[in-house]
């Protein structure tokens, strides 16, 4: 049966260290492809493979410039406030 040693088929990676990034951006509901997303958030989260904990964390919000008010379909969807 193929991948009964390893069911997840997981391939080992060389890395000790993964930088996770999750970036948030501006949105409207039913925004089109033109739309202009900026950068509200970012985040990211640096874990440790062979522990498989977190050992990081970095946080920044970014104030949009084009539009500096967030939508109620944005603030909903990410939970950022201002």
């Amino acid at each position: 049966m193929f991948g009964c040693e390893n069911p997840f088929n997981m391939i080992e990676q060389p890395f000790e260290y993964i930088a996770v990034l999750d970036f948030e951006a501006t949105c409207e509901e039913n925004q089109g492809k033109t739309y202009r997303n900026e950068t509200i958030e970012f985040p990211i989260v640096l874990t440790d493979v062979k522990q498989q904990t977190i050992i990081g964390k970095f946080h920044s919000y970014c104030r949009p410039v084009i539009k500096p008010i967030l939508s109620k379909f944005c603030t909903q969807l990410t939970s950022i406030k201002k």
